[in-house]
């Protein structure tokens, strides 16, 4: 990158204006070392579209030109990790190992459709190492002035953290289920300004109940006799609840025996207190 303009006369280059760091690096670019033509010699259309994702503080990037050469902004960096900077390089030589995959679906952009995906799965190198990530995005055909398209815009939205939250708690939620089958622990939460528990599965195996979701308190309480309670000593029960304990049991739900978490506990710290009452069995 070259210290001043090697392209274009200021004024052609004032779309290009503030844009933090890729905005600086547009105004500077050697651009005949790239596929692109020089900014002066951009489009309207193209010339529009780099000015809406330099004002940006999303992340967005336009890909142009027959080998579909990178345009993007600041936020966008973090996408791209070590590989940048990527300005004006052909997506296939920023990408090669996910290209096998994008390929496909820029070509069904460039023939007119708009391609979205929500929580799509890849697998990149972007800090050295290849790591699992998802992206929400949808690619969007870009036309120029003669309204033949010749390009793609995308503001993708990265889902990652999402999708690891929810994966650690679908394995700490199998674990919890596991560690109720093998210890015969039964859990169950109380909704109470709807009166609904919502029960587990060994929950309703422990008391012979036909194993459903949730049910309504009044039903619940039919079936669970406190004799029944009375004849089962060794039963260990978890009771989860938004309520203070004093409150819940003034209401009659924590009997003798019973633990109870109280709302808003960590899948972490749920499976911890079933494994402490396993093992002090």
């Amino acid at each position: 990158m070259s210290d001043a303009p090697t392209s274009g006369s200021a004024a052609a280059l004032s779309f290009l204006a503030g844009g933090g760091e890729l905005g600086e690096r547009m105004r500077r670019l050697d651009w005949s070392s790239t596929p692109l033509p020089p900014p002066s010699a951009w489009p309207q259309s193209l010339r529009t579209m780099v000015r809406l994702l330099l004002d940006a503080t999303t992340p967005m990037f336009v890909l142009w030109g027959p080998e579909l050469c990178y345009l993007y902004n600041d936020a966008y960096r973090p996408f791209i990790g070590a590989r940048h900077p990527a300005l004006a390089r052909p997506c296939s030589r920023i990408w090669p190992d996910i290209w096998p995959q994008l390929e496909p679906l820029m070509k069904r952009t460039l023939s007119g459709e708009t391609v979205s995906f929500e929580d799509l799965p890849l697998t990149v190198t972007r800090q050295g190492y290849p790591e699992e990530v998802w992206f929400t995005f949808s690619y969007v055909p870009v036309r120029d002035d003669a309204g033949v398209i010749s390009g793609v815009f995308c503001a993708p939205l990265e889902t990652t953290a999402r999708k690891r939250a929810e994966r650690e708690k679908e394995d700490a939620l199998a674990t919890l289920r596991l560690a109720q089958r093998a210890g015969g622990v039964g859990v169950f939460e109380l909704d109470r300004e709807t009166q609904t528990v919502f029960t587990s599965e060994e929950f309703c195996r422990i008391w012979g109940m036909p194993a459903r979701p949730s049910y309504m308190l009044q039903e619940l309480l039919a079936r669970l006799h406190p004799d029944d309670r009375r004849r089962r000593p060794d039963l260990r029960v978890l009771f989860m609840t938004g309520h203070a304990q004093a409150a819940a049991q003034a209401s009659g739900f924590l009997l003798p025996g019973m633990e109870m978490v109280t709302k808003p506990v960590a899948m972490d710290v749920l499976v911890a207190r079933v494994r402490r009452m396993l093992e002090g069995a």
